[in-house]
């Protein structure tokens, strides 16, 4: 029994680290108005407007949001599940995503 729980905590492990989940997508964005010298349907969230298919790369707030044709806007961030063995380096928000996010470090040895 223990055996077949550790298995399934390596695996899941091991595809958790493989394959991230998907960026979050935020969905109902769909506003109207006028904003940088063009008017129509575009995404609204969290005080950033994009038109579908543009991309916003917000400096500042370290992430990148992108906008579809069904008004979902998807965020996209830096890593989020850091084990204590690990920290991040050379983190800035003041640059582009994903420059801004730094590097994921080693410091503690398995």
């Amino acid at each position: 029994m223990n055996f077949y729980l550790f298995l399934t905590i390596f695996f899941a492990s091991i595809l958790f680290c493989c394959c991230p989940p998907p960026p979050p997508v935020i969905k109902n964005t769909r506003a109207e108005g006028c904003f940088d010298g063009r008017c129509g349907s575009h995404c609204s969230y969290d005080g950033a407007k994009l038109f579908p298919s543009d991309n916003l790369n917000q400096i500042g707030k370290c992430r990148m949001l992108s906008c579809n044709k069904k008004f979902e806007v998807t965020v996209k961030g830096c890593f989020l599940n850091i084990s204590g063995r690990h920290t991040v380096a050379d983190a800035d928000i003041n640059r582009p995503y994903p420059e801004c996010c730094g590097r994921i470090i080693q410091t503690m040895k398995w």
